[in-house]
């Protein structure tokens, strides 16, 4: 019961931050036509092509640290440093791979994969 009351006086403070998200989101959809109706040249396109793979792979990385916490939390004490060494050697594994393989299939030349460009 004292959990749930303490979290009720939490609840304007609650309010205020998602009434400060929803309003930060409507000025930014209002600024977004302003922005766009611009035209982009490619040096702006590859930057934030760059800066959204940037974003997209630090969450990866987070997520994959979440799980292995995740993970940790439902095995036996003497067992966390195992889970944790396999997770973290998961991690460099698909690494190495998206090194060896996966760039290349994502940035590399289509026009030998029967694409006429």
């Amino acid at each position: 019961m004292n959990r749930l009351l303490s979290f009720l006086e939490y609840r304007p403070r609650l309010r205020n931050i998602l009434s400060f998200c929803f309003s930060l989101i409507v000025m930014l959809l209002i600024g977004v036509g302003k922005v766009t109706a611009q035209d982009l040249n490619n040096s702006t396109l590859d930057l934030v092509a760059n800066l959204w793979m940037l974003i997209a792979g630090s969450l990866v990385f987070f997520m994959n640290a979440g799980f292995a916490m995740l993970e940790t939390g439902f095995c036996r004490t003497n067992n966390a440093t195992n889970v944790l060494a396999k997770n973290l050697i998961v991690f460099c594994v698909s690494a190495l791979a998206y090194w060896m393989f996966g760039f290349g299939l994502m940035f590399g030349n289509t026009s030998e994969l029967g694409n006429s460009e």
